[in-house]
């Protein structure tokens, strides 16, 4: 067989649909304008239109999937997928995925963006990690209004920029695993206890690469009883059916012993 007709002919090519096309076209627009001065209305509106491509493209696609009664809208139920990825898409919070919710840029796990953020934000141009003392220097520096809370206005007031015009609103990225309270800002508590936990390597400095980094090594030798750290406690269903361990049922009477591994 030749041709078309062929099972060895390659499959047709698609054109590429017009809202993808017009991103693609709208980011190299915005790249190419990205170092002229005064260019940040481009970047809004490139953001604006990249949020109009998602709704259109991406929750067209989440509807055609799961949207099984139609109504416009997914709920828990009809995602059928774990709590934490249908959390990333109802970025509003109400309990179902639709329109509202691709009016919304994406903020990232905060241990991705985070460290980086801190360390762009209040460390000097062009470094690439920060003690918690410089860090506690930045932040009295930015805080213009001395209130000991680090909010948008003041994000804005940084005296070098940290991306390029067309990147996304990242304020909501910095403040999204550090503000405990939820009311918007950054206090210095809040900060400086974000720093202690994601320190991996407890070097006492914050590094944009900390992520990778393999963490604190294991303690070796006998470890104090005040000093261990009690496992999570999990229930376990066993192979006979109708039965479960949970293990804390074991607690201070006898000793438990976990072995991780698998079977087929």
């Amino acid at each position: 067989m030749h041709g078309a007709d062929s099972p060895l002919a390659p499959p047709p090519r698609e054109s590429l649909k017009p809202p993808e096309s017009l991103r693609l076209l709208l980011l190299l627009l915005v790249a190419a304008l990205s170092a002229t001065p005064g260019c940040s209305f481009i970047g809004s509106c490139a953001r604006s239109l990249v949020r109009s491509w998602e709704r259109a493209t991406v929750l067209g696609f989440l509807r055609e999937k799961y949207d099984h009664n139609g109504d416009g809208l997914i709920d828990r139920d009809e995602y059928g997928r774990d709590a934490e990825a249908f959390a990333r898409l109802d970025r509003d919070g109400d309990g179902s995925i639709g329109p509202a919710d691709f009016d919304r840029d994406v903020v990232p796990p905060a241990d991705l963006v985070g460290p980086t953020l801190l360390v762009k934000t209040f460390g000097p141009e062009g470094a690439d990690s920060i003690s918690l003392a410089e860090l506690e220097r930045g932040f009295a520096r930015l805080d213009r209004d001395r209130n000991g809370r680090f909010g948008r206005e003041e994000f804005g007031s940084r005296q070098y920029r940290i991306a390029p015009v067309f990147a996304p609103d990242l304020f909501p990225w910095l403040v999204a695993g550090i503000d405990g309270d939820g009311d918007g800002a950054m206090s210095w508590s809040e900060t400086a206890d974000f720093f202690r936990r994601y320190d991996r390597d407890g070097n006492g400095r914050l590094a944009t690469t900390e992520r990778p980094l393999p963490g604190r090594p294991p303690r070796v030798g006998v470890i104090p009883p005040p000093e261990r750290e009690p496992a999570p406690d999990f229930t376990l269903s066993r192979q006979v059916e109708g039965e479960a361990v949970t293990l804390s049922s074991f607690a201070g009477r006898r000793p438990v012993a976990l072995v991780f591994g698998s079977f087929t």
